[in-house]
């Protein structure tokens, strides 16, 4: 066969993998990891350890003395991508592996300075195998891709402090650490001939954040936190049974970029009376500006969170939440399946053990539209059951 015809042929099976490598990752935590997050997303005026995955300025008003928060959650996938539906839609990837998605902070407060720690999943992350029938037999023999294993996360780290200004305002400044990690093994077939493929690729990055927080007054209160873009740029080894792969791989998708987006986060929450309390919440996060190698442009996300408590009693407390997220019209040209909106809707109960020690416990159901163009119908559902402890000492 002429050599230039198998090259074309090669680099559309290999241009189809690294367009869909990064974007079947796994559960999307965005910005906030935690298990509060299953039943309450607008925490931007929450006061606790747990508050510095959301707003870290509010930890300047804790009581003096150091505060832990620990949870994890596990999440039920269900993830199909079907190409070429209005073709019949035969070939497809897909994978329902649970992932576990684990959270940690800890503050010091002392006088009117906190100091904070966390460390948790960021963006979305997993460890799952893809079943794919990707596969066709013509007069060129067997074509496509085998079945292949995808792990791919992130660490995110951040450290900080706040400062309380007086007994209503606070400011939070601090910088965030975030290590990337895809590893993928598989097969393509060219020509009836198996070629086995493998790539272990890396990327560190920083950013900047700040927070605000206003109580005015005892029923009322306002916050806001910003984080800069995290710039990631994925590099590292590739190896494979075919030369040509090997080069195309090295050449389109070794040195890659793949961004977080700055966010900017506005939140609320009234106190109706001792017992009830409502929450409202807006997160946007600044897609349009990622440097995205291989994606082409995203247009900027938004996020409504609302979120009402309800407590039972001085020890129990139940808490009921909605989010609703806005790709902004990403779903015109479905690039993966992180660019479908959603809706959330969460319960968690609260229960105050003691004065030093709160468990809590939440569950959230993702619905996400599906996304259909002529060329791709992304498909995508989460369950998400997880636990927690704060603790002050």
């Amino acid at each position: 066969m002429n050599r230039s015809i198998l090259i074309l042929i090669l680099m559309f099976v290999l241009t189809g993998l690294t367009n869909n490598l990064y974007a079947l990752g796994g559960y999307e935590v965005s910005t906030s990891p935690t298990v509060g997050a299953l039943y309450n997303s607008a925490q931007d005026t929450v006061v606790s350890a747990e508050a510095v995955f959301y707003n870290p300025s509010t930890t300047a008003f804790l009581e003096d003395g150091h505060h832990l928060y620990v949870g994890a959650f596990a999440v039920a996938i269900d993830y199909r991508m079907t190409f070429a539906p209005d073709s019949g839609g035969s070939k497809q990837l897909s994978t329902n592996d649970p992932q576990p998605v684990p959270s940690f902070s800890y503050v010091h407060k002392k006088g009117d300075n906190s100091y904070y720690l966390t460390n948790g999943t960021a963006t979305q992350g997993g460890f799952m195998t893809y079943d794919s029938n990707l596969l066709s037999d013509g007069i060129l023999g067997r074509f496509g891709f085998g079945d292949w294993d995808l792990s791919t996360f992130s660490i995110l780290t951040s450290i900080g402090m706040a400062h309380k200004f007086s007994d209503r305002l606070s400011l939070s400044v601090g910088g965030r650490v975030v290590y990337s990690e895809t590893d993928t093994e598989g097969s393509t077939f060219l020509l009836g001939n198996k070629s086995e493929f493998k790539t272990e690729l890396d990327a560190l990055g920083f950013a900047g954040e700040i927070g605000v927080y206003y109580e005015v007054n005892e029923k009322w209160a306002l916050g806001s936190r910003f984080h800069t873009k995290t710039k990631l740029d994925f590099d590292g080894s590739i190896s494979g049974t075919s030369d040509f792969a090997v080069r195309f791989l090295e050449k389109y998708y070794k040195d890659q970029r793949k961004d977080l987006p700055a966010v900017w986060t506005l939140g609320t929450h009234y106190k109706f009376n001792d017992s009830q309390s409502f929450y409202l919440g807006y997160k946007r996060l600044f897609e349009s500006n990622m440097d995205m190698d291989f994606y082409g442009d995203f247009k900027d996300t938004n996020e409504y969170a609302f979120s009402y408590k309800h407590k039972l009693n001085n020890v129990l407390a139940l808490n009921f939440g909605y989010v609703y997220t806005d790709k902004g019209g990403n779903n015109d040209d479905v690039k993966d399946l992180q660019e479908l909106n959603a809706s959330t809707y969460g319960i968690g109960i609260d229960y105050k053990r003691s004065t030093n020690m709160t468990l809590s416990a939440g569950m959230a159901y993702i619905d996400y539209q599906d996304g259909n163009t002529a060329s791709l119908n992304a498909e995508r559902e989460e369950i998400s059951i997880g636990v927690s402890v704060v603790m002050s000492f």
